[in-house]
This record gives C-alpha cells, sequence and structure tokens, in this order.
C-alpha cells in the first residue's frame, strides 16, 4: 500500500481530533502513547484499546484492491504536538514494508481562561479622598498563559495616585491609562493589583479594565471588569459664632432675698449648632 507522509494539523487543547486511517491488511495498530482515544471507529472488523493507549484492530481478510478505514478521536489534554503512528501487517509476506507506517502530526494550541474582577472602596467617595480599585487576574486554565497584560483605563475625571501589583510590573501611559505587564501565569495562579485615585468632580465614573494573553480565550465574557462608583460634593465644616450673655435682677440684693440670672445663648451663624451646652456656677465673695 502507498505509505502517507507526515503533516501537520492544528487543533486546540480538549477539541476532539479525528484521525482516519486507511488501510489495504488484515491488521493495524494505531495510537499515541499515553493518550487514551475518545472513540475508535472501523469500518469492518474489531478494534480493541489497551491501557497504554495502543490500538489494536483486527479487520480480517482484504481482497485485492480493497480497503478499510479507522478513524480515531482524541481531545488533547495539553498543548504541544500529537503525534499518532499506524502500522499495518497480514499473515502473507509483504515484500513492499516502506509503506506499512504512517505518521500523522497535529499541533495542540493552548486554550486560557483568563479572568478579571474589580472592587472599589470607599463608594460612595467624596471629591479629593483617595479612592482605591483592586483587581484580580486568574488564570482558570487549562494552560499556562503567556504575555498576560491588563488596561485600567480611568475615568477622566480622576487623579492618578499610585499603583501596585504583586505580580509583573504596571506603569501608567501618557494617556492616563495603566498598564500591566503580568508575564506567564501558570493555571490557578491569581494576581492582584491596587489603583489608587482622587476624584475631582461630583457625580458617578465608571471605570473599566481588560486583561488579554497569547493564547485562545474559550470564555471572553470574564475578561473584562467594570465598577461604577458615585463620588459626592466634599462636605465643607460647619462654622457657627456662639455667643452668650447674662444678666441679674435685683441688683443689688438683700442678704436672704432673691437674686435671678438671665442667660441667652445666641447662635450668630452661618450654620445650625448642634451639641450646644451651657455651664452655670455661683460663689459669694466677701467685701
Amino acid at each position: 500500500m502507498k505509505g502517507r507522509k507526515q503533516r501537520n494539523a492544528r487543533r486546540w487543547i480538549g477539541a476532539a481530533l479525528a484521525m482516519a486511517i486507511g488501510l489495504t491488511a488484515m491488521a493495524a495498530f494505531a495510537g499515541t502513547s499515553g493518550l487514551l482515544p475518545l472513540s475508535v471507529k472501523s469500518s469492518q472488523g474489531n478494534c480493541a484499546v489497551g491501557s497504554s493507549g495502543l490500538i489494536e484492530c483486527q479487520l480480517g481478510d482484504l481482497p485485492y484492491g480493497a480497503n478499510a478505514q479507522i478513524q480515531v478521536a482524541y481531545a488533547p489534554p495539553t498543548a504541544g504536538q500529537l503525534i499518532n503512528t499506524a502500522v499495518v501487517g497480514g499473515n502473507e509476506p509483504d515484500p513492499f514494508k516502506d509503506n506499512n507506517k504512517a505518521v500523522e502530526g497535529t499541533t495542540v494550541l493552548g486554550l486560557t481562561d483568563l479572568s478579571i474582577t474589580k472592587t472599589d472602596d470607599p463608594d460612595p467617595v467624596f471629591v479629593g479622598k483617595t479612592l482605591t480599585y483592586k483587581l484580580k487576574v486568574v488564570n482558570n486554565g487549562p494552560s499556562v498563559a503567556t504575555g498576560v497584560t491588563v488596561v485600567d483605563d480611568l475615568p477622566p475625571s480622576v487623579t492618578p495616585l499610585t499603583v501596585s501589583s504583586n505580580g509583573g510590573n504596571c506603569a501608567q501611559t501618557s494617556g492616563g491609562d495603566v498598564t500591566c505587564y503580568l508575564g506567564s501565569l501558570v493555571p490557578g495562579a491569581e494576581v492582584c493589583i491596587t489603583i489608587t485615585v482622587t476624584p475631582n468632580q461630583a457625580g458617578t465614573i465608571v471605570n473599566t479594565a481588560t486583561v488579554t494573553g497569547n493564547e485562545r480565550d474559550p470564555n471572553p465574557g470574564n475578561n473584562k471588569a467594570k465598577d461604577p462608583t458615585t463620588v459626592k460634593a466634599s462636605p465643607k465644616d460647619p462654622a457657627v459664632d456662639l455667643s452668650i450673655t447674662k444678666t441679674d435682677n435685683p441688683d443689688p440684693v438683700y442678704v436672704g432675698g432673691t437674686v435671678t440670672y438671665t442667660i441667652t445663648v445666641t447662635n450668630n451663624g452661618p450654620d445650625a449648632a448642634t451639641g450646644v451646652i451651657v455651664t452655670d456656677n455661683a460663689y459669694l465673695k466677701d467685701y
């Protein structure tokens, strides 16, 4: 039979990969070392899968010019090169052994589910006070994520103060955004980023952060986080002018007589006074 040359194909991690093997002999051996197939189908005969992933198909007799086909499906769990090798043999002598083996190579590309979340504190915040954003980036796998980058689009009405990260490095761009280069993240790894700003005007501001990587992301819906914050006008310090006056009646008074003091407390503003307390005492001084 005419042998098949090795060639490359591309598949994503976890995607089913079907390999069709055309045969013109009685028995075939096909498989990828250590990787169990999802399914094996043959146009004739029976196939069995060993614990190591080796597939043996007993095809029986093949008349001259006839062919049989075997389909083997795999779901590669990691990135790399998937090599599938099939070998055919029968009872009769075969003088053309060079075409008794076929090799198929498939490139398996990585998949990474990167996610980002964001919180703000405090909310609401007053104009001129410090607002803190905390971002968390997680690689949910299944592959290693490379070239992980976070871009935080800060609202135009804030003044950036500080940015820090427990992985990679972050910097503020000339346009006011914050960009963090986190490098590679293994599955399950997470990086926390803290950004502090000062809001400059009252209203609602929205902060948006996005994470990207080099690998295909099967769940792009969690690559962006938005967080609105209510900004209130700064409260002014209350100003009050409290005054107190006192009169006595009668004056003079005889020993044993009654004297009455009238105390008047006045708030001259401009704001309302709260928690007002007056203390008063008296003592007798000799002439």
